[in-house]
């Protein structure tokens, strides 16, 4: 018996770093797991180093969480698929590496509080109003 054995869980990130390793610690413990990346081929890439970690059977969906119509998509497959929500991990995030502080412009500064603040904000609020208010 697993310690999430009937629960349903969304980890956004579940891709990579981090996320690989949460998605596999829900998966372990019995939970019906659903996870996004950002891309399709993000997506994959994290679906095929769980399965080497020995995690098959999990629900991979694409998700950009700053882009509002992707985050609904994903609750609307998870409502059709799962029919609730128990367990959100919003561990989505943008490190914002790669540029200088001094060289960031103001369109990548938006890029990163898109995912960071914005993603984070829709997720959650689409888990509440979906699965956690009803």
């Amino acid at each position: 018996m697993g310690m999430f054995d009937g629960k349903t869980v969304l980890i956004t990130g579940g891709n990579r770093n981090t996320g690989l390793y949460i998605t596999e610690k829900f998966y372990r413990e019995g939970a019906r797991v659903f996870m996004c990346g950002s891309t399709p081929e993000s997506t994959a890439a994290g679906v095929e180093k769980l399965a080497k970690m020995g995690v098959t059977g999990i629900r991979a969906i694409p998700c950009d969480v700053s882009d509002l119509t992707q985050v609904k998509a994903m609750f609307d497959i998870i409502e059709k698929e799962a029919g609730v929500l128990d367990i959100l991990v919003n561990n989505a995030a943008h490190q914002g590496i790669g540029k200088p502080f001094v060289e960031m412009d103001p369109e990548y500064v938006m890029e990163v509080l898109g995912v960071n603040v914005r993603g984070g904000f829709q997720v959650t609020q689409q888990a509440v109003n979906r699965f956690f208010l009803k």
